[in-house]
């Protein structure tokens, strides 16, 4: 986490509580793409849009303060209300990773979904 290449930052309510986090990782700024990574770590926070609105200004932040061209992410295949928000956010699908996690017992899929600056939604 203390790498140059990885940038962090505290999903926090607007009484300054911190529910999550958001992070740029492995940031390949020659490439100008970066890995996202999103949680809202606490339970009761989940399902109440802060995702999507950390989300939304984290790619913001990425696209025009960073001057990433691509951000990339990986979610299971079996994650259906991340999936409908990465798509909401722009994000399409590059590709499936098969069997790439084995939880619980069984192996699972993982998508790998990417949003291109400059596309329009539809064409991301």
């Amino acid at each position: 986490l203390r790498s140059d290449q990885n940038i962090l930052g505290v999903i926090m309510l607007p009484d300054e509580t911190p529910i999550g986090m958001m992070a740029f990782l492995d940031v390949d700024r020659w490439q100008a793409k970066a890995e996202l990574r999103k949680l809202i770590g606490e339970q009761r926070y989940r399902g109440r849009g802060f995702a999507r609105q950390a989300t939304a200004l984290w790619i913001h932040y990425g696209l025009y303060g960073l001057g990433l061209k691509k951000i990339y992410l990986n979610t299971l295949q079996t994650d259906i209300r991340n999936i409908r928000l990465n798509e909401a956010l722009g994000f399409r699908v590059e590709g499936i990773l098969r069997k790439e996690f084995y939880i619980d017992g069984e192996h699972h899929d993982v998508l790998r979904m990417a949003l291109l600056k400059g596309l329009p939604r539809h064409l991301a």
